[in-house]
């Protein structure tokens, strides 16, 4: 997995290999994407059983959308993950960004949406 870079629902700066030794639940999504909006409760479901484990983070980041509208609409859902943002401009943004500040297609991650990695 690339090391992903993005800002954490804490808005620090994160990258996937400073969680190197835990189980991390890497979800890539948005809310332009019913089959997305449709699991968002079960993966919210999940969170709950498995937040309070020190060994486990979630990394939850929106792909081609600003990251403002995927925290309104989880909002509006009453979705509390810790939606992370992955820095995208909006829906022509098919890129994620690196710790070393290039970028990766999304599709090269994700080929489809959702897509969730352990």
């Amino acid at each position: 997995m690339p090391d992903l870079a993005f800002t954490t629902a804490q808005g620090k700066p994160g990258r996937l290999s400073a969680l190197r030794g835990k189980v991390v639940v890497l979800h890539f999504w948005g809310a332009w994407c019913p089959p997305c909006r449709r699991e968002m409760p079960d993966l919210q479901k999940t969170y709950e059983r498995m937040k309070k484990r020190g060994d486990f983070a979630f990394v939850i980041l929106q792909s081609r959308e600003k990251f403002e509208v995927s925290r309104q609409w989880a909002e509006k859902q009453g979705i509390a993950l810790p939606l992370a943002d992955s820095g995208s401009a909006g829906e022509q943004d098919a890129n994620f960004r690196l710790a070393d500040g290039s970028t990766v297609r999304d599709r090269e991650i994700a080929n489809r949406f959702p897509t969730t990695y352990v």
